[in-house]
């Protein structure tokens, strides 16, 4: 790599990273902002009213009244300083993702310190480990016979190719994309896997996708779960 090359991509990681730690951030303030919604919503509906029309104002103020159950799940999830530090800069998830909400982050850190890892939960990080390592060596291999980075460098090379290649490179790109980003989300999935976190799973197989819906819920579903949930 030339210098040049080496500082493009020292700026694509820093911004791929930045992005990601502002998903986070969001994630947190968001959850924060809720919470402390739902808390004063919950207070103003229990509180005691001795007047008819101030019960009626209540009443019309709170169509719908959260349980308790769920203001306890929400009291689980703590918001200090430290808690935003180790949600944004937590270590396995940091650089390439998966992106995982904040609600969900809390949760399973709080219930990771309650239990440990079972024989069968042990047995299927390894197999996860074996399939990114697999997949890993897969993608080095197919690097030395289709250069796949190469082609955006070289479009005249394109243009003087027939349909067929044309039509088969691009769905092997497709394969690839998949692969690659399986590999980027699956290798730090095994090591919060080991942590307690279960992030979410990596991208399906794009061969039976036939919808660009369905490809953006099934493909990234750590931001399809941050959209759904926080925008």
């Amino acid at each position: 790599l030339t210098p040049e090359d080496s500082r493009r991509n020292s700026y694509y990681a820093l911004m791929a990273t930045l992005s990601l730690t502002h998903l986070r951030y969001t994630s947190f303030c968001l959850e924060r902002v809720e919470y402390a919604a739902s808390i004063k919503q919950y207070v103003f509906c229990k509180a005691p009213l001795q007047q008819s029309a101030k019960t009626k104002q209540s009443e019309s103020a709170c169509p719908t009244r959260k349980p308790d159950e769920e203001i306890k799940q929400k009291e689980e999830i703590h918001f200090s300083l430290l808690d935003a530090f180790s949600y944004c800069f937590y270590y396995p998830l940091f650089f390439t993702g998966p992106i995982i909400t904040y609600d969900d982050f809390s949760k399973q850190m709080n219930e990771s310190e309650k239990t440990t890892l079972k024989a069968s939960e042990l047995k299927s990080i390894a197999f996860r480990a074996t399939r990114v390592i697999f997949w890993t060596f897969f993608i080095e291999f197919i690097l030395h016979f289709l250069y796949v980075n190469a082609f955006q460098n070289n479009v005249s090379t394109l243009e003087n190719i027939d349909q067929w290649t044309l039509w088969g490179i691009g769905y092997c790109q497709g394969h690839f994309f998949m692969i690659k980003y399986w590999v980027l989300f699956g290798l730090p999935s095994v090591v919060a896997r080991i942590c307690g976190i279960v992030p979410p799973e990596g991208p399906n197989y794009v061969g039976h996708i036939y919808k660009y819906s369905d490809m953006w819920k099934c493909f990234d579903r750590g931001m399809y779960n941050f959209i759904k949930r926080l925008v």
